[in-house]
């Protein structure tokens, strides 16, 4: 079973003994796939070369807009502003 079989499930709640966290095989260095390789970037060029989309960035049509009211002084509230 995978980690990701597990987490699919929703049931992460085995907890381990002492010897059982002893009786598993951990792999040994020359078994890593990634440790100590280079991997590229790919997300580093959009992003230093201006063409990276952000969520911020999302047109969709029919899409709102909301703006936050604030009053044009300082310690005033919404029902004043434009009273004084």
């Amino acid at each position: 079973m995978s980690f990701a079989d597990i987490v699919k499930s929703g049931k992460i709640t085995k907890t381990f003994t002492p010897d059982e966290l002893k009786a598993i095989k951990l792999k040994t260095p020359d078994q890593y796939t990634m440790v100590g390789v280079s991997v590229p970037q790919l997300d580093i060029p959009p992003k230093t070369n201006g063409t990276a989309k952000y969520g911020i960035d999302v047109m969709l049509p029919g899409m709102v807009y909301g703006k936050v009211v604030t009053p044009p002084v300082r310690y005033r509230r919404h029902g004043e502003v434009g009273r004084r």
